[in-house]
């Protein structure tokens, strides 16, 4: 009687320990497919931005776009965290308008200083890439969501 009563304990701990490691898995699953989306938006946000700077820039100004493109990129890529993609209880055109405030928010509060290394017409090509971040970003969210 007392083994029994022993053995129903040890199955007993044995089921909700076997419990606590499918709920811990499944926790684990969830972070890594929240990660893997998050790493694929990035990703297809980087491929846009590479896609649509000029290979061929041989001048100061179109230089600075390239290099307000990669700052750009590169912001996003730091704070792609405080964009909740998910968002369903909004409808499409007011979760694309939030998104794009967000990101012109970011972009807009970068601030370039002018390095010795840049020149007036790189500086003002920076802020021109900037700019047409915010509308590949537009355009990217838009055939996201």
């Amino acid at each position: 009687m007392f083994e029994s009563s022993i053995n129903r304990d040890h199955n007993r701990n044995f089921f909700l320990l076997i419990q606590i490691i499918f709920f811990i898995k499944k926790e684990v699953e969830g972070l890594s497919v929240g990660q893997q989306k998050i790493n694929n938006v990035v990703r297809r946000f980087s491929y846009l931005i590479e896609k649509n700077k000029d290979g061929q820039a041989y001048s100061d100004f179109k230089e600075g776009i390239n290099e307000g493109l990669e700052i750009a990129k590169d912001t996003f890529e730091e704070n792609v965290e405080k964009f909740d993609f998910s968002c369903s209880d909004e409808d499409r055109d007011a979760r694309i308008q939030r998104l794009q405030n967000l990101f012109n928010l970011l972009i807009d509060t970068i601030e370039i200083t002018k390095k010795p290394n840049y020149s007036r017409d790189q500086l003002e090509g920076i802020y021109k890439g900037f700019e047409k971040s915010k509308k590949l970003f537009n355009e990217f969210i838009k055939e996201l969501i």
